[in-house]
């Protein structure tokens, strides 16, 4: 389906210049299984989690493949990102989802819960097609994950309202 093969190009890019993703939250649920078909969880983007060391080179080998920065007055001046844990939303014009690359997967305090160097170890190698190399959260470092999103970022709403299942 349609968003297997723009998460296969995507880790594809980003496999020339040596980096695995870690897709986060709908995907990584999605191309991970725990969903038994895309109709179940609804998706706006593509979040996936390189480390900040990997950033400048992750966002590089995107834009070779076509991705642009959907809304560019969320850089600074320097190219920074003015977003505390992604950088902006990237499209692509034969894509649907926009991509959020990660370089952490919660602010300070939060990050110190799950930092990215041990949830990347942790992390579960997915099914993709060819050769292509990419990965999820482990199961237990993704409820952690969406629990705390959902207190971070959403003022408690997603973990009031959501199944347990769902944040899994």
């Amino acid at each position: 389906h349609l968003l297997q093969a723009q998460a296969n190009a995507i880790a594809h890019a980003l496999n020339i210049v040596d980096i695995t993703p870690i897709f986060l939250k709908g995907t990584g649920n999605l191309l991970g299984g725990l969903y038994a078909s895309p109709g179940d969880r609804l998706m706006a983007d593509i979040d996936l989690l390189v480390s900040p060391q990997q950033l400048d080179t992750a966002i590089a080998a995107l834009c070779k493949a076509g991705y642009a920065v959907q809304s560019p007055e969320l850089l600074h001046a320097d190219g920074a990102s003015r977003i505390d844990v992604h950088y902006p939303p990237l499209s692509h014009p034969d894509w649907p989802l926009m991509l959020e690359v990660h370089w952490t997967l919660l602010p300070p305090p939060f990050d110190q819960v799950l930092p990215i160097a041990e949830a990347g170890a942790r992390a579960r190698a997915l099914p993709m097609d060819g050769n292509v190399q990419a990965a999820c959260l482990s199961p237990e470092d993704a409820l952690v994950y969406n629990v705390l999103h959902a207190e971070e970022r959403h003022h408690h709403a997603m973990a009031k309202s959501a199944q347990l299942w769902q944040l899994w």
